[in-house]
């Protein structure tokens, strides 16, 4: 629901049953897509991911890929991968929920609370960019 920026998990219910979404699940998935999952199902998963292992699965992901040498043609001179470091916005509160927030302020109202992180992402010359690690 954050990552696509929905009010409610009935709209990913909606989001998931597009035609859109479908072809794109089979393009990643090769995986027949007249079953798409349940929101409240997909809930009931992540209640019992812990983050860390969420962040080890995208590190495997990277790995794999490296491994396949599926970005061997991204490589800079043929040696080494582009590692892109920046501070991006990460998640945005309309009240102050620990005293690490950061704030938007305009005319001197806070607008929103919000917290920065640092992310590493392989670039590509094309604009791909994987993230490796935040």
């Amino acid at each position: 629901m954050f990552l696509v920026r929905l009010g409610s998990k009935r709209q990913i219910k909606y989001l998931l049953s597009t035609d859109e979404f479908k072809k794109n699940l089979k393009l990643i998935s090769s995986s027949p897509t007249h079953k798409i999952p349940h929101p409240d199902t997909l809930e009931n998963l992540l209640k019992r991911v812990k983050p860390e292992e969420i962040a080890g699965i995208r590190q495997k992901m990277i790995a794999r890929l490296i491994r396949m040498k599926c970005l061997v043609a991204f490589r800079l001179l043929g040696i080494y991968y582009m590692i892109a470091i920046d501070g991006t916005g990460h998640i945005t509160y309309k009240e102050r929920h620990c005293p690490h927030c950061l704030t938007k302020e305009k005319n001197g109202k806070v607008i929103y609370y919000y917290h920065n992180v640092l992310e590493a992402k392989i670039i590509t010359e094309g604009g791909l960019a994987l993230s490796i690690e935040t």
